[in-house]
């Protein structure tokens, strides 16, 4: 059976210009959980109800609810906004770690001596000076020592620990989140006659 809210709904469609109509269905509505779309549909009304007649415009019952509406949306998009930048966290810094593992990967591979000391770089070397102007093997991607490359790989796993750590933090951040936003949803946050 329908209920007295649904009977309500149906004859503000049927008299989309009487505003105490609309009125009394928003004040119903106002107790409903907040929600996006209708907050949004609502507004439009209000704002239709204003441009048809200057009256309704100066209407307080309506200002006062265009108020709490709009107040009701700026507080359910901010949640929206809080939660969805606590989810997209772990993302960024999941991508973060998959950058270092790759630097860290090269750095593995990154072999130990001087490239010059090699006969098959000084040779490549050589013709590289003589055809491109420049040595063809950088002698940067050569660790001098051994120790050398220990403490770079050592260096580099430490930052991927780092970043691995944090990523526990945001679980509680969007924990939170969401538990505020549920709460938001749950509870209408002002006084009901």
């Amino acid at each position: 059976p329908a209920t007295a809210y649904d009977q309500l709904k149906t004859f503000a469609a049927q008299y989309p210009d009487d505003l105490q109509l609309q009125l009394a269905l928003a004040k119903v509505q106002m107790r409903l959980p907040p929600d996006h779309d209708r907050l949004i549909a609502q507004l439009k009304t209000f704002h239709q109800f204003a441009v048809q007649n200057r009256d309704f415009a100066a209407d307080p019952d309506l200002l006062s609810m265009q108020d709490i509406f709009a107040n009701e949306l700026k507080q359910l998009d901010a949640l929206a906004d809080a939660l969805a930048e606590a989810k997209n966290g772990p993302a960024g810094t999941r991508n973060q770690i998959a950058s270092l593992e790759a630097q860290k990967a090269t750095l593995e591979r990154r072999r130990v001596g001087e490239a010059n000391a090699d006969a098959l770089a000084q040779t490549a070397n050589l013709f590289g000076r003589v055809i491109t102007g420049h040595p063809v093997i950088n002698t940067g991607l050569f660790f001098s020592s051994e120790q050398d490359k220990e403490q770079a790989i050592a260096a580099m796993q430490a930052r991927i620990d780092n970043a691995q750590q944090s990523m526990s933090q945001p679980q509680g951040s969007i924990d939170d989140a969401q538990r505020r936003y549920d709460d938001f949803v749950k509870h209408v946050p002002w006084g009901q006659d």
